[in-house]
């Protein structure tokens, strides 16, 4: 857990059943801040039984992509890229299998970025106003940080149709027009077109 430990790799031997949730969960919390272990193996030498449920295994995935909010997932642990739990006779679970995979990345940044576009925004309806708050000088990066590859397709399909008049040139030009045509028809105006004045 200590921000300068370089260790990368980590075996443990389970010889009388005592791994079990509160040990892994433990592991877990020690892996939020770490950025050098990236293989953590727990080696069962028992009878085959385990201790460890899915609740020990929710807490790890939890680590490697909190999904509660954008910065959670921007700062979850990126490094950790392999379990080896009780000489694979654990199946991991779906979501947790594919966080160990996206670590092994070599650009962490776009690590967070993969996990954000695939997990924050999987459910769009309720996600997406956060981007439809961005202002727009902001939104053309967003945009292209999206559209980096086919990972963001989907959630930029769905910014389009939130935002058609964004992408809609045709919609701004007539906006802009019925401006201009308000400010011909005023009052002010149409004494300054027909060349009268106060005096």
């Amino acid at each position: 857990q200590h921000p300068t430990c370089s260790l990368e790799e980590l075996d443990l031997e389970d010889n009388d059943n005592s791994i079990n949730d509160e040990v892994v969960i433990a592991f877990a919390n020690a892996l939020a801040n770490n950025i050098s272990l990236k293989t953590l193996g727990l080696d069962d030498k028992t009878d085959g039984n385990t201790n460890i449920t899915a609740r020990g295994l929710a807490a790890l995935a939890n680590i490697l992509c909190n999904k509660s909010s954008i910065d959670s997932i921007y700062v979850s642990n990126h490094t950790l890229q392999a379990n080896h739990f009780f000489m694979a006779r654990i199946v991991l679970p779906t979501d947790l299998d594919s966080y160990l995979q996206l670590n092994k990345n070599h650009n962490k940044f776009e690590t967070a970025r993969q996990k954000i576009l695939k997990y924050h925004f999987c459910n769009r309806d309720n996600n997406i106003h956060e981007l439809l708050e961005i202002n727009l000088k902001t939104m053309c990066h967003v945009i292209a940080w999206i559209g980096r590859d086919c990972t963001g397709f989907p959630l930029l399909y769905h910014l389009v149709r939130s935002m058609p008049a964004l992408f809609d040139y045709d919609s701004e030009a007539k906006a802009n027009g019925a401006g201009e045509k308000r400010k011909r028809t005023t009052p002010e105006a149409r004494l300054n077109y027909s060349g009268c004045d106060d005096g």
